[in-house]
């Protein structure tokens, strides 16, 4: 964490007020420690970023240390907090120690909020992932190229374009995206996704669910029940659905439901087989009391791929 805030050591302390520039002074350790109730910020010297203590919408008392754009955006979008989840009060302070850590303290409890280590455990049950890619995104550079660990280059829709501002963001559906920030509407536009169709990003939807959607990314998605299921009334699970009829794992009550461009293609535990033709791969369902039903693509490629125990990430697509 103290790697992020080498940066502001050689940025400005002001209070924010129209003549910003006039006042600004050199920052220093003698500033510390800094105090929400100060009302101070921090500003880079191109006046794009800023940093400090943004109260709460909820809770004007409470407040979240935060990164923002100070000068591009007109809502003042947050890129960074360091405690989103667990606000302040305004007797908390930032504080840094001899050897250059910073301390977020929490008055109520005295801890420091910026001493977490975050670490990744592997599950091999697990299945928390929204889309993958190959090659490690390494840079988003100046005139809208982000290139990859790889040598690869991918470019957004106003390359090279002067004067503009973009960030890369991994927003809360679970889709990456380049944003750049227009002078004339003063809003930030997308110039750049990395999963063109919205419904092919993992966990949209929950359980038995199918997303759907109109490919032009410019409308939410949505979930939808398929025959013999209906919406979960579990408020935690909301975007789910839940089969009409117990399943007794006795396929010879059942009947086949077609739904043509649908795809479930999630959990750990499918069956992906290698089979010649339709009803080879309906005999590969009947054998496994477990299973759910199959998915079967009439491309020539042999897919088959049994469902087992559950249906997750169900979509529908012309292109499926």
């Amino acid at each position: 964490m103290s790697l992020i805030f080498l940066f502001f050591i050689t940025i400005l302390l002001s209070n924010p007020s129209p003549s910003l520039s006039q006042q600004a002074r050199s920052f220093s350790l003698s500033d510390f420690p800094w105090w929400p109730t100060q009302n101070k910020i921090l500003v880079s010297r191109n006046k794009v970023f800023a940093t400090g203590f943004k109260p709460t919408p909820s809770a004007p008392n409470c407040y979240i240390f935060s990164i923002w754009y100070y000068k591009i955006s007109r809502n003042n979008t947050i890129v960074w907090s360091a405690n989103a989840n667990s606000p302040i009060t305004d007797d908390s302070s930032l504080g840094i120690s001899d050897n250059g850590v910073f301390h977020l303290i929490e008055s109520s409890s005295g801890r420091n909020l910026l001493s977490r280590s975050y670490s990744a455990t592997r599950n091999p049950n697990s299945t928390s992932l929204y889309w993958s890619n190959e090659n490690a995104f390494i840079k988003l550079e100046a005139n809208g190229v982000v290139t990859q660990d790889n040598g690869a280059t991918l470019v957004s829709s106003d390359f090279d374009e002067q004067n503009k501002s973009r960030r890369l963001t991994l927003d809360d559906d679970g889709n990456l995206r380049i944003q750049s920030f227009d002078i004339k509407t003063r809003e930030f536009t997308v110039v750049w996704l990395a999963v063109q169709e919205m419904c092919t990003i993992h966990g949209t939807c929950g359980d038995n669910a199918i997303c759907m959607n109109d490919a032009s990314n410019t409308d939410p998605t949505f979930c939808v029940c398929p025959p013999g299921f209906k919406n979960n009334t579990n408020v935690n699970e909301s975007n789910s659905c839940v089969i009409k009829t117990p399943w007794n794992n006795n396929h010879g009550n059942t009947k086949f439901l077609q739904l043509d461009y649908v795809n479930f293609y999630g959990g750990f535990d499918q069956s992906d087989l290698k089979v010649h033709n339709f009803s080879v791969c309906q005999l590969k369902y009947l054998a496994n009391p477990n299973c759910l039903g199959f998915d079967f693509k009439y491309d020539g490629k042999c897919y088959c791929v049994l469902q087992i125990n559950q249906l997750r990430y169900g979509y529908w697509s012309p292109g499926t």
